[in-house]
């Protein structure tokens, strides 16, 4: 009888190990937030969620190139504005520099501050630079910036640079405004640098819509693999938590299975040490010598459990 009993309590031992498992799976997906913590758990799933993943890092990457472009176009565009305003101005002093007549300390006047101006577009061309690359004096002919999470040219933005210096924009540098000829000759160079500089400006604006639209589209772009990761690999926290409320209830009733079943041993234990347990009378569950039969082993919840 303590042997069949014993059986009994294999059963809900067995069902209690497996909620423990199950309930320890639940309190880890819980406590990290994660539904899919090693290829185990959901091999395909993790698959999946780790080319996102690799996809999300390579976009994050593409995004920081894309600012960091956007800047470097930014110094630029700032320079080719700066440069563009002191050309204005030279060519004020150019007009008024052929006028006549002019006097003498006017037009002496004139040519100093002409002569400031040319000074000021190289300096500011050579203080234009990002990271240590100068950017406005013709050292570079334009960047590249990596906006995708791939390589090839698709991926790419390429943005022109120019050359902002005095010397390279149509003869600045020997602009004169001593006479009347010499400034008019003067007013036609500044010209012409104007259209030069003023053209770079345009050109460097549309470059930086570019990675402008491209930045705008990563953001959404990841925020997207982000979502797709998170159904893959993160752990539905009400699915878990009902789950682990379940698990709990299922371990408080396989353990009072087993408490019942101890208890039910524990008195065929008591039954089969009284003398006569065994129901055939007075003293039939007496041996030989008027002892108690020895019990075999496995029959008591001690040798079992």
């Amino acid at each position: 009888m303590a042997a069949v009993l014993a059986r009994g309590v294999d059963l809900p031992i067995a069902h209690v190990g497996q909620t423990n498992s199950a309930l320890g799976r639940s309190l880890q997906r819980i406590a990290s937030g994660q539904r899919v913590r090693q290829a185990a758990d959901d091999p395909a799933g993790l698959a999946v969620a780790v080319n996102l993943r690799t996809t999300d890092l390579a976009t994050w990457r593409a995004m920081k190139n894309m600012n960091d472009g956007v800047s470097r176009v930014h110094i630029a565009r700032g320079a080719a504005g700066a440069t563009v305003d002191v050309l204005q101005r030279m060519r004020e002093l150019a007009m008024q520099g052929s006028a006549a007549p002019l006097a003498s300390d006017d037009r002496s006047s004139v040519e100093d501050e002409c002569g400031g101006l040319i000074s000021e577009i190289d300096r500011v061309a050579s203080e234009a630079q990002f990271d240590g690359t100068l950017l406005a004096t013709g050292g570079r002919a334009g960047i590249v910036v990596h906006v995708g999470g791939d390589a090839g040219f698709a991926h790419r933005i390429s943005v022109g640079l120019g050359d902002l210096r005095s010397s390279t924009l149509v003869a600045v540098d020997t602009t004169n405004v001593s006479n009347t000829t010499l400034a008019q000759t003067a007013l036609d160079a500044v010209d012409t640098a104007l259209g030069d500089a003023n053209g770079g400006r345009s050109r460097l604006g549309a470059s930086h819509n570019r990675p402008i639209n491209a930045l705008h589209h990563a953001e959404t772009h990841r925020a997207s693999l982000n979502a797709a990761r998170s159904r893959h690999e993160d752990a539905d926290m009400g699915h878990e938590t009902a789950r682990l409320v379940m698990q709990s209830l299922r371990q408080a009733g396989g353990v009072a299975a087993i408490r019942g079943g101890l208890r039910s041993l524990e008195t065929s234990r008591g039954l089969l040490a009284q003398p006569g347990a065994s129901g055939g009378g007075e003293g039939a569950g007496v041996g030989a010598g008027g002892r108690v039969p020895a019990c075999q082993k496995g029959d008591f919840p001690e040798d079992l459990v």
